[in-house]
């Protein structure tokens, strides 16, 4: 029906035209049409139901079914694809039943065993790695939702995935557990377990042992079968070194086999031959090792165990060049074999025997890499390679070779791991570098360490440091692997390990290790030999607070004891290094304790390290005279002693400088007699000065300058310019002009050359040489200008403030009579 005419929203009929009134309802005559679209809904969506409830879904068996039929023709990865297809999505929906999803991961635990496996791969590579993990984890999944999935060929898998990933404790329980199905297959990963642990570590080596009795107890197996455990057995035995139990248990199986190949008849020769030569019997040992030789293929890998075998009865029979090159033989052909090993063991010890020492070191270097490498053959034990070596560094030894024995006890230390190092290696290279260190620096006495040392030359002095510090870190781990068997070993190489740091002048570690030593062993027997070896250390670090104190603690606690008798030197040396005057005095009355006769007899250390630090303290705080007296007297009494050099120096300083003083004292007024007296005095000593630096100067002189310590360089460098001070003092210009420019020539280029080339100038100006004194003070500026303005500071070079002072009053002279020459003679 049409529509009521409406008015548009802006005209003038919308406001005048009544709204029309409602239509009024007819009721369910006309709301028809509203049940019927309700109905033709309801049946739209039940046909939909219906026709999703009759669709099929997805076909799971079909799928595995072909995945089965693909791995069953050899094609794993076409059954990977499948697996990994639209299969994985529809397995994770909520509803996908639990036996297929248990079907599908033992499947896909299939294909990924088998795909993985076609070709070579490599079996040590991350993606292996990752591989055999997934392989496991899809195997747990399937046993997880049915442990009937796991069949014994899929058991199979596992053991063997294990296997790859060297999970051998596991695998070793999966293999036992395979079913008779796989019984042939159980026995091919029970040897290929004890091969691949028969050479790792003794855990591995255990488990080795437990494998093999698994195997035994195999009741299917055949002859063949037994005679490889009892080889296995043979080869275990032999590295323990049982050799009547390897002989024992082959000669039986030798003849329960009789029929048994060549290759198994070969070994089992070859093993009775090794026993006969580990018990002594060489003409058994070299039959059976010929007829293994004779059984042996050629090419095959025990022919070169045989060879080695051959080599040691050579050498037992005297024939070492027979041996050396049957070894060499079986190194050359056989790289990368077990016989390369044994040759290589062999090697060392038959070039040690013939006194070829380095080719000897070589052999056993090469045996070590050899092992870290690819392991211990079964049959060979680092034990026995060990033992091998330290007869040769206990040899190297008595015969005083220490380089020789310093190369076998590292040798004996790269066989072993670094976390299960033998103490007894640790030891023996300790002690080695120990005495390294000794014979560069002789015998040392007490308190005589520090002077030693810094008399040696540079390079010994680099080669006892570097031995003491080795030697400390060896005794440091020796005293912790020591620790479970012997707590007394233990302290000992704590104490030495301290030692070595301390006269390696690694004080801080030494200082760590003393503290240590201390505090936990109060009741040691070294205690206070630690307290006092912990002053010496402070006072070695310039920490002479700290070593005074301890000092004087051992001396009042402990006043009779040897600790305290020693004590009193080093702590002079103490108060003396603090260099006041109330410790100079201190110092002075300690030493003369030691040397009034009641503590120490003149033969005593102590003594002749009182008496040369009490003529070296007098000599610094210029009592010269008495310095004089007390170092005469050390160089009489001590006339081989190893600072000899450096107490004439001190005694013609003195002697020198007791000179300067009484030059001093002259300017005074005097009675004439007096006066003589006094300059004859003063000429004597400069005279006697003069002759003790010759004397130092001759000394070392005649040493390599390359082998001369950093101190002796400087004592022949001073004793020689101080000879042309003493002839100048003397009023000797022209001795002292040639003493100058010899100093000034042989150490040109220290910066102490300045000192000589500035004296030489002052030599020519008190002689009124004005010419050559100019010239020379030419030279002596230009010198100083090479220099950097550090370098004549340093406490090494002598240019003290009246050196400066000469110099300055010379070349004031030296202007003014160039002045003077320039001027114009009068009119």
């Amino acid at each position: 029906m049409p529509d009521a005419p409406t008015a548009s929203p802006g005209s003038s009929d919308a406001a005048a035209t009544p709204p029309a009134a409602a239509p009024s309802s007819r009721g369910w005559r006309d709301a028809w049409q509203i049940p019927t679209a309700i109905l033709a809904i309801a049946l739209v969506a039940s046909g939909v139901a219906l026709l999703v409830s009759r669709a099929p879904g997805p076909d799971y068996e079909a799928v595995l079914h072909d995945v089965e039929t693909l791995i069953e023709r050899q094609e794993p990865a076409r059954a990977l694809d499948l697996l990994n297809g639209p299969i994985t999505l529809e397995l994770g929906q909520p509803g996908a039943p639990e036996d297929v999803r248990g079907r599908f991961h033992a499947l896909r635990g299939e294909a990924l065993f088998l795909t993985f496996r076609t070709g070579a791969p490599d079996m040590k590579s991350e993606a292996a790695k990752r591989n055999n993990e997934n392989t496991l984890k899809e195997f747990e999944e399937a046993e997880h939702r049915d442990h009937a999935l796991l069949t014994p060929r899929r058991e199979r898998f596992i053991a063997e995935t294990l296997l790859d990933l060297r999970r051998y404790e596991e695998a070793l329980d999966k293999i036992r557990h395979l079913p008779e199905d796989v019984a042939t297959q159980r026995r091919d990963l029970l040897r290929r377990l004890i091969e691949e642990t028969g050479r790792g570590t003794r855990t591995d080596r255990d488990l080795s042992n437990e494998a093999l009795a698994a195997l035994a107890e195999d009741e299917g197996l055949a002859d063949a079968d037994r005679l490889w455990i009892a080889l296995r057995r043979a080869r275990a035995m032999m590295g323990r070194g049982e050799a009547d139990g390897v002989i024992d248990l082959l000669l039986p199986e030798l003849q329960r086999s009789g029929d048994a190949g060549g290759l198994e008849a070969g070994d089992v020769h070859l093993m009775l031959g090794r026993a006969y030569l580990m018990s002594g019997d060489i003409p058994r040992a070299s039959r059976h090792l010929s007829e293994a030789e004779t059984l042996l293929p050629p090419g095959n890998e025990r022919g070169g165990e045989v060879e080695v075998g051959l080599a040691k009865v050579a050498q037992a029979q005297g024939d070492i060049e027979e041996a050396r090159d049957r070894y060499a033989t079986v190194i050359e052909r056989y790289p990368g074999s077990d016989a390369h090993s044994f040759a290589l063991l062999g090697l060392g010890e038959a070039e040690a025997d013939t006194g070829q020492t380095a080719a000897s070191i070589a052999a056993f270097r090469e045996l070590a890499a050899d092992i870290r490498g690819r392991g211990l053959p079964p049959s060979l034990s680092i034990e026995e390679i060990a033992a091998s070596v330290e007869q040769r560094h206990r040899a190297a030894i008595v015969n005083v070779d220490l380089p020789a024995a310093l190369a076998y006890a590292q040798i004996m230390i790269d066989l072993y791991p670094p976390e299960s190092t033998p103490a007894g290696a640790l030891i023996r290279l300790a002690e080695t570098h120990r005495a390294l260190a000794e014979e560069a620096t002789g015998e040392v006495a007490e308190g005589e360490s520090l002077t030693r040392l810094l008399s040696l030359p540079p390079d010994r002095l680099e080669q006892a440091r570097t031995n003491l510090a080795a030697a400390g870190e060896a005794y440091l781990k020796h005293s912790a692997a020591a620790m479970v068997e012997s707590a007394e070993a233990a302290s000992a190489s704590a104490w030495l390990a301290a030692d070595c740091f301390d006269r390696a002048g690694d004080q801080e570690r030494a200082i760590r290790l003393f503290s240590d030593y201390v505090d936990r062993r109060r009741n040691d027997p070294r205690y206070l030999e630690g307290k006092y070896r912990l002053a010496r250390c402070f006072q070695a670090r310039n920490d002479y607070a700290a070593a005074i104190s301890l000092f004087e603690e051992i001396i009042k606690a402990n006043s009779t004891s040897d600790e305290a008798y020693r004590s009193y030197v080093p702590l002079a040396q103490c108060y003396l290094l603090q260099s006041s005057d109330a410790d100079a005095e201190k110092a002075e009355r300690l030493l003369l304790q030691v040397l009034d006769g009641r503590m120490f007899s003149p033969e005593a250390p102590q003594f002749r390290r009182a008496l040369i630090e009490l003529g070296q303290l007098y000599l610094r705080v210029g009592r010269y005279p008495d310095a004089m007296m007390r170092l005469a007297e050390a160089i009489e009494r001590y006339p081989a002693a190893v600072e000899l050099p450096r107490l004439k120096f001190d005694l013609a300083d003195a002697c020198r400088l007791s000179a300067a003083q009484l030059r001093q004292q002259l300017n005074a007024a005097m009675p004439l007699s007096a006066r003589s007296e006094l300059e004859a005095l003063r000429v004597e000593r400069l005279r006697r000065a003069l002759g003790l630096y010759e004397e130092v100067r001759a000394a070392l002189d005649g040493r390599d300058p390359a082998k001369l310590s950093p101190i002796q360089t400087m004592l022949l460098r001073n004793a020689v310019l101080y000879r042309g001070d003493c002839a100048f003092d003397l009023g000797d210009y022209d001795t002292a002009i040639r003493h100058y420019d010899a100093a000034a020539q042989r150490f040109g280029n220290d910066p102490g050359s300045l000192v000589p080339m500035v004296q030489i100038v002052n030599c020519y100006a008190a002689q009124g040489r004005w010419p050559e004194a100019r010239t020379a003070h030419e030279r002596a500026r230009s010198r100083l200008k090479e220099l950097p303005p550090e370098a004549w500071q340093h406490a090494t070079v002598p240019m003290d403030r009246e050196r400066w002072e000469k110099w300055l009053d010379a070349s004031m002279r030296i202007s003014e009579e160039r002045a003077a020459a320039d001027q114009p003679p009068p009119g």
